[in-house]
């Protein structure tokens, strides 16, 4: 069988990884500290977060779910672990609290 030969650029996520690169690009001339140390580690510690919480909503979707309320129910846990820590609780017993 004969592939025909596509554009790079229809598939959607080519056009994903093309922005990626663009604005990465982008904010590195914008702003000079981009590339340093502390700015690329939350970059990537809040990747991992939201990577591993589009897991279990891929899981879902995939088995035929749709779960809306992940979004809220992860911003709401983040608050409550952020006050409570604010308010001189230990962050093991935060939390506990969160969940």
């Amino acid at each position: 069988m004969v592939e025909k030969k596509t554009n790079i650029f229809r598939r959607s996520e080519m056009v994903v990884v093309f922005l990626l690169i663009l604005f990465f690009i982008l904010f590195s001339r914008i702003s000079a500290g981009f590339f340093s140390q502390d700015i690329l580690s939350v970059i990537l510690l809040t990747g991992s977060e939201l990577g591993v919480l589009a897991l279990g909503v891929t899981l879902l979707i995939i088995s035929g779910e749709m779960d809306l309320s992940v979004a809220s129910i992860f911003v709401f846990s983040n608050f409550v672990i952020l006050t409570c820590a604010q308010r001189g609780i230990p962050i093991f017993l935060s939390f506990c609290i969160a969940l």
